[in-house]
C-alpha cells in the first residue's frame, strides 16, 4: 500500500530559504558558478560535499548497457537482471548517491550514455510531439498544424517557416510559424496524465473534469520501459518534457498533484542547470536545502521525505561541456530533417520528469509494458497485433526496403536499380533512385530549355538527364563478374532475413518516426537484417574482383576490420555500436558516417584557431584571395562582389554588376584580372586592384547559372561551366577582331519562355530592356563556336586548369566535375584555346560538386559526403573516403595539407595521406567555398558560409612534421590580447580578485618576454597590485625617459538573458574587422600596443632610452590605493620626463584625435534624516510634519536655476574665457563635420563641445529612501548621490568647501528639525595639457605619418579635444613627478567603452603601435 501524499496544496509559496537559493542563483554568473564550493557538482566534488555524501547502492553496469542498447535497437536482454541492484561490488558499477541533508533524494551522475540521451530526444521531439494526444504549452492558445506532418515530424517540414500555428482568439494572439515555435516558443509537452499547469491538476483525477478533458492518454510505452527497467519502483504513468536555454528558468513549486509516494524521476538532456531543492525550515539544524549542478545524462529520484520537496532551476547556463552528440541532434537521427534543424540542441536543455500518477493497482500493473516486447507492444501509436505485424512483414519487399535504407554497396543500388526501382520503400513512398540535389545557396532552376532537352529522348541528354530524372542513374560503371558476386550476396542475405523475420517470436520496435502510409509496412528492417547484410557486405566488398588501393589497409575506407561494439559513441548509430550494425560488427565506411563521419570526434591535435569573422547581409558563395594585394574577395548571394584587407579585415572595395548571386570567382596568375559568374549568366571581369568592371562576357545560348570559372593567364582565355551543361570559353587577347555584340541576346534582352509568355488577350508582361551599366564597348559575345554542349549530363559544377599532366609541363588540361558524377579531362589547344575531351574518369551516382588538384593527384568533393581520390598519371581512383554525412561543396588545398567543408558547416583537414588531423564547425549552415593561402609564413584557411560570413582561420603548421612557425609581432599581439581579455579582471567584485591577479601576472610574464624588468607593486590591503616595468635603452643618459600609464581592470559584463552582447564577453572575438571583448578598448588594446611597440624596439635593437610603464588594477574603482602604491616606490620609477596615456576615444569614427584636457569631478552623497521612524502617510501626513523627501526634493532644486545654471556662488569666477588658439580647434572641427554634413550648425556644435569640454555641470544621479518601497510610507531617511564635473581652472578644495557650505546655507533656511549630512565619496582633479609641447607635437606628426599611408587620410591632422570624462592619474602622474602630459585616444567613438559590445577596430590597434612606436623613438630626444 502506497502512502498518500501529506501535501495537497499545490498553490502554496515556497518557505523563504528556497525562494532566496532561487534569487540568488538566477544572477550568479558561469565563473561564479564555478568558484562556487557550496554547490554540488560531481565533476568537482568539494571536500564538504564529499563527507556528506554516500552510496545508497549500485547498479549494474552490464544491465543499464543491455537496457539502453534495448531502447536504442530492441534488441533483447539477455541474463539481464532488470535494473535490479546487485550485492556484489564491481569496479564498472554505477554508484546512487544519496546527501545527508535529504534522505530519499537518490542522484547518479552521468547514468545515460550519449546514444540513449540521442535516442530518448528522438522519442520525444520526432515522435511524441507529432500526436495530438500530448499537450504543450501552446496548445492552450494556438490550433497546431498537425495535419501538415503527414506522419513525420516538426523537424521534418519542408519550408517550415510556411508552416503556422493558427491562434484559437486573432485578437489575442499572432499566427506562429513552425520555426518560431521550436526555436522560441515551444517551452513543455505532456506525456501520459496531460497535467494542466494552470490549475495544477491532472484532469484524469479531477473530479470536475468533464469526460473528455478526463480521458487518460497513454504513456509511450518504450520510455515508461526505459525506466521502469533502470528503476523498477516507478511505473510511469505521467511526464512532463520541460525545454530550457539560457535564461530560461522554472520557479519553486512542489510536486505533490499525484495521488503517488512513489518517486518521481528527472532526466537530464543537454546543456547544465542549476537545480535547487530542500524541504524549507524544518528544524533547529537550518535549511535542508541543496543547490546542485545538473549535467547532460545526470538522473534524480525524489523519493521517500524528498518525494514532496521544493525545487527549482534558476539558472540554465550555455552549453559549455556538453558531449557533441547532444549538442549535434537532430544531425544524425534522420538524414531527411534540413539543415536549419541541424544542431537543434545546441544550448538547450531537455528535462524529463516522470512518474506515478496514483496509487498502484492491478490495472496500472498490467498496462505496463513487458519486457519481452513485441514491436506493436512497445511502438508508441500504432496498434497492430503480432499476428498482424507477421503478415505485414511476409508482404513487404525486403529488397525494396533494404535498397532504400542503404545497406547495399552502391555498385548494388546501380546495377539492381531497375529490378528494385518500382518495390515500396520504407514509409509507404515509393523507392525513386537516388536524385542529385543541389543544395548550393542561390542556385536557380533549371531553365525551361535544359528542362526539354532532358526529357526529349532525342537529345544526347536524355537517358542521363540532369540529375533529376528517373534515367539521370541508369548506367552502372561496375565490372560484370563484380555485379554477379554482389546481386548473388544481395539475394542470399534476402533469403535469411525473411526466413528469419518470419520465424521471430520477438521483432525490433518501431523506427524513431513513422510514416503515414496506405498500406502497413515494417517500420524498421535496418536492425532485422544487421546480421545478414554485414555478411553480405563483405561478400561484395572482399569479392576477387575487388580491385586493390595502393594504400595499406589501414589507411584504406573502403575496408573496415572487426571492432568489438561500444554503447554511447555519439553517432547516433541505431544501436550505439561502433558502425551501427545490429550485432555491433563493423560497417563499411562508405555507408553511412563511419569512423570519419561528422558526427565522430576526430581528434583535433591540428585544430585551427579563428583570426576572424566577416560578416555580411547575404551568403558567400565563392572566395578568392590574392597575396600580393593582401585581399579576399567574396561573392555574396546578393551579386556584389567584396573585396576585404586580410591584414585587417577592412572592406576596401565593393563591385556591383551582378543582378544574381556570385556563384564563382578566379584571379588570373598575376592578379590583376577578376573574374566572376553568377545567377545572371553573365561573366564580368574585374580589375583587381583598382574594382573597376573591364568586361561583361555572356553566351548567345539561355546557359542558366553559371557555376564556375577557371583562366588560363596562359592562352588568355577563360572557361566557364553552366547550367545548361556546357563549358564555353573567350579568348580576351582575340576580343578586337572579335565582332560587335548584337544586344538582342544579352540576357537582358532575352525573353524568357515562362515569365515572358503570353498572358490573356496574346498580351506580353512590359519590360524594361536594360543592359548592365557598363559601356556597349565592354560588351563581349561568345562564339557560338566556342561551346561545347553537353560536356556533362548534368550542370557543370566545378573545374580547374592545371598543367603537365600530358605534352610537357607547359600543356594546360582543364578538369570539369558535373553532377553526372564523373570528372572530364579536357585539351587545350595552345594556339586556338578550343578544347577537346581526352578522358572521362567515371564516377558514382554522387555529382561532383568540388574539386581541388594536388600534384598529380585528384579529390573530388561529392553530393553525399564522400571524396573520391584520383590518380591523374594513370586515371584510377585510388580511395574513396565517407569524409562527411552531407554535400561536400568546398575543397581547397596546399602544399600537402587538403580542407574540405560540407553542408552540415563543418570542415576537416586532412594530411598527404589523407588522415584527419582535425575537424571543426566552421559555419551556422553550409560550408560553400573555400580557399588556402599563406600570410607571413602561416597557412590560412579561409571559408565562405550561408551564414553570411567568412571565416579566416590560422591552421599552421604549414606541412606535417614541420615545427610551429613563428607569429609576426601583429599575431603575437592578438594572441596576447586574447588571452588578457579572458582574464575577468573586473576590479569591483571581490569574485574576481583571483582573475585580477592573474591578469597581473600574465602581463608582467609579457614584459618579461621582451626584455623589460618587471615586477608587481602592492597597493592596499585587498587590492590589484600595479604591474610596473622598465624597458632599459641603449643609451638612457643621454634621452629622456617616458612614463606610459593604463589600467588592466574592466567594468562587469555578464551574459544575462537581457544583455546585448553578441559574442562572450571575455572571449576576444574577430567581426568585421572590429575586435570585440570586454576591456579590448577601455585599456587592454591600448597597453598592449603601448607594450609591443616598446618590445619591437627592443628586439631591433632601436630604442635608446628607457620606457617606464605603470599599469594598474583598480582604475574603473577610483584608482584605489595608486596613488600612494606610486608614492611608496618613486625610487624604484626613477626620474619620468613624458607621461603618455592612451585611454580615451576619437569624435568620431573618422578622423584621429589627440585629447589635451579632461574634466575633474567630485562625487557626493546628500543625506536628509529624521528622528522618527518611517511613517504611514495616511496616518501621519501632515503639513506639520517636515517629511526628508521634501527636504530633499528642495534642497536639489536649489543646486540649478531654470536654465541649468549652477547656483553656488563663485563658482564659475575661476573659469578662464575661450582663447583664439582654443577657438580655431573647434573651428577646425566644426569645419570638419561641415564638409560631410552641409546641413550641420557650425555654431551649435562648437558650443555642444565646449559645455561638454571646457565648462562643468552638475548631475543627480539617483535618489534613495527608507522603508518599503510602496505608495504609502513617508521614509525616515532620505539621500541623493551628485556629482560635479570641473574644469582646469577651478581648484578641487575650494569647490569641495563652496559646495558644502552653499548646501548647508540652504538646508538651514528650510528651519526643518531633520538633520543635514554631506560626504565625499570620490574627487578626481581635472587635467589640461600643452597642445603645443613636443609631446604633442610628435604624436602629431606620427598620427598623420601612419594614418596617411591611407590615401583617405593623407595629410589630415588629427583634431584636438577635450573630454567631459575625468582620469585622476593624469594630473597625479605630472604633479608627483613634474612631468608634462600627453593622451593619445586609440578607440573611435563607436567603441562602446563600459556598454555591451565593446569594440576596438583592429586598423586602429595596429596603428596605435606603429604611433607609439615613433614616439618611443623620437620623443626622448625633444
Amino acid at each position: 500500500m502506497e502512502l498518500q501524499p501529506s501535501h495537497s496544496h499545490a498553490h502554496e509559496p515556497p518557505p523563504a530559504s528556497i525562494r532566496a537559493l532561487h534569487k540568488r542563483y538566477s544572477k550568479v554568473s558561469a565563473v561564479d558558478i564555478a568558484a562556487d564550493s557550496s554547490l554540488l557538482d560531481f565533476s568537482n566534488l568539494s571536500k564538504e560535499h564529499e563527507q556528506r555524501l554516500r552510496v545508497i547502492r549500485r547498479i549494474s553496469r552490464r544491465n543499464l548497457e543491455q537496457i539502453c542498447q534495448f531502447f536504442e535497437t530492441g534488441k533483447e536482454f539477455e541474463n539481464c537482471d532488470h535494473g535490479e541492484d546487485i550485492n556484489l561490488e564491481c569496479s564498472d558499477d554505477i554508484l546512487v548517491y544519496e546527501h545527508e541533508l535529504l534522505p530519499g533524494l537518490e542522484l547518479i551522475p552521468n547514468l545515460l550514455p550519449t546514444s540513449t540521451q540521442r535516442a530518448l530526444l528522438s522519442r520525444l521531439w520526432l515522435r511524441d510531439l507529432s500526436n495530438p494526444s500530448h499537450n504543450t504549452n501552446l496548445n492552450l492558445h494556438y490550433e497546431l498544424p498537425y495535419e501538415d506532418l503527414n506522419g513525420e515530424s516538426f523537424f521534418h517540414l519542408r519550408n517550415p517557416e510556411k508552416h503556422f500555428l493558427k491562434p484559437k482568439d486573432p485578437q489575442m494572439h499572432k499566427p506562429l510559424s513552425v520555426v518560431q515555435m521550436m526555436n522560441k516558443k515551444l517551452r513543455w509537452m505532456t506525456l501520459g496524465g496531460q497535467y494542466d499547469w494552470t490549475r495544477k491538476v491532472y484532469p484524469e483525477m479531477d473530479p470536475d473534469a468533464d469526460g473528455k478533458s478526463a480521458q487518460l492518454v497513454s504513456f509511450p510505452n518504450d520510455i515508461a520501459l526505459l525506466i521502469h527497467s533502470i528503476f523498477p519502483s516507478i511505473s510511469p504513468q505521467a511526464a512532463i518534457a520541460n525545454l530550457y536555454t539560457p535564461g530560461d528558468q522554472l520557479s519553486p513549486h512542489r510536486d505533490v498533484s499525484e495521488a503517488s509516494s512513489a518517486p518521481l524521476a528527472s532526466i537530464s538532456i543537454g546543456a547544465d542547470a542549476i537545480f535547487v531543492i530542500g524541504l524549507g525550515e524544518m528544524d533547529t539544524e537550518g535549511d535542508r536545502n541543496l543547490v546542485m549542478r545538473i549535467r547532460s545524462g545526470d538522473v534524480v529520484l525524489m523519493g521517500g521525505e524528498s518525494r514532496w520537496a521544493w525545487h527549482s532551476v534558476p539558472k540554465v547556463l550555455a552549453s559549455a561541456s556538453v558531449d557533441p552528440g547532444i549538442e549535434s541532434w537532430p544531425g544524425g537521427a534522420d538524414p531527411d530533417i534540413g539543415d536549419p534543424w541541424r544542431e537543434w540542441m545546441r544550448n538547450r536543455r531537455v528535462n524529463l520528469n516522470g512518474g506515478k500518477l496514483r496509487a498502484s493497482t492491478e490495472t496500472d500493473e498490467e498496462s505496463l509494458p513487458k519486457r519481452t516486447c513485441t514491436p506493436a507492444r512497445i511502438r508508441a501509436g500504432s496498434e497492430l497485433e503480432e499476428e498482424e505485424w507477421r503478415t505485414v512483414a511476409a508482404e513487404v519487399d525486403l529488397c525494396a526496403v533494404i535498397c532504400r535504407v542503404g545497406l547495399v554497396s552502391p555498385v548494388v543500388r546501380g546495377d539492381r536499380r531497375q529490378e528494385l526501382g518500382g518495390m515500396a520503400a520504407v514509409g509507404g513512398k515509393p523507392s525513386s533512385p537516388a536524385r542529385e540535389r543541389d543544395q548550393m545557396a542561390l542556385r536557380t532552376p533549371a531553365v525551361a530549355a535544359t528542362a526539354a532537352a532532358a526529357a526529349d529522348p532525342r537529345s544526347p541528354r536524355a537517358g542521363r538527364g540532369t540529375g533529376s530524372g528517373p534515367a539521370s542513374h541508369s548506367s552502372s560503371h561496375a565490372s560484370p563478374n563484380h555485379a554477379t558476386t554482389s546481386v548473388t550476396a544481395f539475394q542470399q542475405a534476402r533469403r535469411d532475413i525473411q526466413q528469419q523475420l518470419l520465424g521471430q517470436t520477438h521483432l525490433s520496435p518501431a523506427p524513431l518516426r513513422l510514416r503515414e502510409s496506405p498500406a502497413p509496412i515494417v517500420p524498421n528492417l535496418l536492425v532485422c537484417c544487421g546480421i545478414q547484410m554485414s555478411t553480405a557486405r563483405r561478400a561484395i566488398s572482399d569479392s576477387p574482383e575487388r580491385s586493390e588501393t595502393p594504400l595499406p589497409r589501414s589507411l584504406d575506407n573502403t575496408f573496415t576490420p572487426n571492432a568489438p561494439s561500444r554503447l554511447g559513441d555519439g553517432n547516433g548509430n541505431a544501436n550505439g555500436s561502433a558502425n551501427g550494425n545490429a550485432n555491433g560488427s563493423p560497417k563499411p565506411a562508405f555507408e553511412g558516417n563511419g569512423a570519419t563521419g561528422d558526427n565522430h570526434d576526430v581528434e583535433s591535435d591540428g585544430a585551427p584557431h579563428l583570426l576572424h569573422r566577416v560578416k555580411h547581409d547575404n551568403s558567400i558563395l565563392a572566395l578568392a584571395v590574392s597575396n600580393s594585394l593582401g585581399l579576399i574577395y567574396a561573392g555574396t548571394g546578393g551579386g556584389e562582389v567584396l573585396a576585404w584587407s586580410i591584414e585587417t579585415y577592412e572592406l576596401v572595395g565593393t563591385m556591383n554588376n551582378h543582378t544574381g548571386g556570385v556563384l564563382a570567382l578566379c584571379l588570373s596568375e598575376d592578379e590583376k584580372l577578376l573574374f566572376s559568374s553568377g545567377g545572371d549568366a553573365i561573366v564580368n571581369v574585374w580589375d583587381a586592384v583598382g574594382f573597376k568592371i573591364l568586361y561583361s562576357i555572356y553566351s548567345t545560348f539561355d546557359v542558366g547559372d553559371v557555376f564556375c570559372i577557371s583562366y588560363s593567364s596562359k592562352s588568355q582565355t577563360a572557361y566557364f561551366g553552366a547550367q545548361n551543361t556546357s563549358i564555353q570559353w573567350y579568348d580576351l587577347k582575340a576580343r578586337d577582331q572579335s565582332p560587335k555584340p548584337t544586344l538582342k541576346n544579352h540576357p537582358s534582352r532575352r525573353n524568357h519562355r515562362f515569365f515572358d509568355s503570353t498572358g490573356p488577350g496574346g498580351k506580353t508582361r512590359p519590360r524594361t530592356h536594360e543592359v548592365a551599366s557598363i559601356q556597349e564597348s565592354r560588351l563581349l559575345e561568345i562564339d557560338p563556336n566556342n561551346i561545347v554542349q553537353y560536356a556533362h549530363y548534368s550542370y557543370v559544377y566545378c573545374m580547374q586548369i592545371v598543367r603537365g599532366l600530358s605534352g610537357g609541363d607547359e600543356a594546360e588540361t582543364l578538369l570539369s566535375g558535373g553532377g553526372d558524377g564523373d570528372v572530364k579531362l579536357w585539351n587545350i589547344d595552345p594556339k586556338t584555346s578550343k578544347i577537346s575531351e581526352r578522358h572521362t574518369l567515371k564516377g558514382s551516382d554522387s555529382g561532383v560538386l568540388s574539386l581541388a588538384v594536388r600534384e598529380t593527384f585528384l579529390y573530388c568533393g561529392l553530393t553525399d559526403g564522400e571524396i573520391n581520390i584520383w590518380d591523374l598519371d594513370t586515371y584510377q581512383m585510388i580511395r574513396c573516403v565517407k569524409s562527411h554525412c552531407d554535400d561536400v561543396l568546398a575543397m581547397a588545398v596546399w602544399g600537402n595539407n587538403i580542407f574540405s567543408g560540407s553542408s552540415t558547416g563543418y570542415t576537416k583537414r586532412w594530411n598527404g595521406r589523407f588522415e584527419c588531423l582535425a575537424r571543426w564547425e566552421a559555419h551556422q549552415g553550409l560550408v560553400l567555398s573555400s580557399v588556402a593561402t599563406t600570410r607571413r609564413d602561416r597557412l590560412i584557411y579561409i571559408t565562405g558560409g550561408n551564414d553570411n560570413c567568412i571565416a579566416i582561420w590560422d591552421v599552421s603548421p604549414l606541412n606535417e612534421g614541420q615545427s610551429v612557425v613563428a607569429k609576426s609581432q601583429n599575431d603575437e599581439l592578438l594572441s596576447s590580447l586574447g588571452k588578457l581579455v579572458s582574464f575577468r579582471t573586473v576590479s569591483n567584485n571581490p569574485l574576481y580578485l583571483e582573475e585580477c591577479r592573474r591578469g597581473a601576472t600574465y602581463l608582467k610574464s609579457l614584459f618579461k618576454r621582451f626584455g623589460a624588468s618587471a615586477t608587481l607593486l602592492p597597493s592596499e590591503d585587498n587590492r590589484n597590485p600595479v604591474v610596473f616595468a622598465r624597458f632599459s635603452g641603449t643609451n638612457p643618459k643621454a634621452s629622456k625617459t617616458i612614463l606610459f600609464y593604463g589600467h588592466y581592470d574592466v567594468i562587469p559584463a555578464e551574459l544575462q538573458s537581457n544583455d546585448e552582447w553578441v559574442t562572450d564577453p571575455f572571449e576576444l572575438t574577430g567581426v568585421n574587422g572590429y575586435l570585440y571583448g570586454r576591456g579590448v578598448s577601455d585599456n587592454k588594446g591600448p597597453c598592449l600596443a603601448a607594450l609591443f611597440a616598446a618590445g619591437e624596439l627592443v628586439q631591433e635593437q632601436a630604442l635608446t632610452s628607457d620606457i617606464v610603464f605603470l599599469i594598474e588594477g583598480e582604475e574603473e574603482s577610483g584608482s584605489r590605493g595608486f596613488a600612494n602604491a606610486v608614492r611608496r616606490n618613486k625610487d624604484l620609477i626613477g626620474d619620468v620626463d613624458w607621461v603618455l596615456l592612451a585611454n580615451s576615444y576619437w569624435l568620431d569614427d573618422e578622423v584621429p584625435c589627440l585629447t589635451y584636457g579632461l574634466r575633474g569631478v567630485i562625487h557626493a552623497t546628500i543625506e536628509i534624516t529624521s528622528e522618527h521612524p518611517d511613517l504611514h502617510s495616511g496616518v501621519d501626513g501632515s503639513r506639520l510634519n517636515r517629511e526628508p523627501t521634501i527636504d530633499l526634493v528642495g534642497l536639489l532644486a536649489r543646486l540649478t536655476d531654470d536654465d541649468g545654471t549652477i547656483l553656488i556662488p563663485g563658482f564659475y569666477d575661476p573659469i578662464c574665457p575661450v582663447t583664439e588658439a582654443e577657438e580655431e580647434r573647434y573651428a577646425d572641427i566644426a569645419a570638419n563635420f561641415l564638409k560631410r554634413d552641409p546641413t550641420i550648425d557650425t555654431e551649435a556644435l562648437k558650443n555642444r563641445l565646449m559645455s561638454k569640454w571646457r565648462f562643468p555641470s552638475l548631475t543627480i544621479h539617483r535618489v534613495n529612501v527608507s522603508g518599503p518601497s510602496n505608495a504609502t510610507i513617508i521614509p525616515r531617511a532620505v539621500s541623493a548621490a551628485i556629482s560635479l564635473r570641473i574644469v582646469p581652472d577651478q581648484q578641487l578644495s575650494e569647490v569641495k568647501e563652496a559646495l558644502t557650505g552653499y548646501l548647508q546655507a540652504q538646508f538651514g533656511r528650510f528651519k526643518s528639525s531633520n538633520q543635514l549630512k554631506i560626504s565625499i565619496d570620490h574627487e578626481a582633479e581635472p587635467w589640461l595639457g600643452d597642445p603645443e609641447n613636443e609631446a604633442f607635437r610628435t604624436l602629431e606628426k606620427a598620427i598623420m605619418e601612419e594614418w596617411g599611408k591611407d590615401g583617405d587620410q593623407a595629410g589630415v591632422k588629427p583634431f584636438y579635444i577635450r573630454e567631459g570624462g575625468s582620469i585622476p592619474t593624469a594630473r597625479f602622474l605630472e604633479k608627483e613627478f613634474g612631468a608634462m602630459a600627453a593622451h593619445l585616444p586609440c578607440g573611435q567613438a563607436s567603441d562602446h567603452a563600459h556598454l555591451d559590445n565593446e569594440r576596438l577596430r583592429l586598423k586602429n590597434l595596429y596603428k596605435s603601435k606603429a604611433i607609439l612606436k615613433k614616439v618611443f623613438t623620437e620623443l626622448p630626444w625633444k
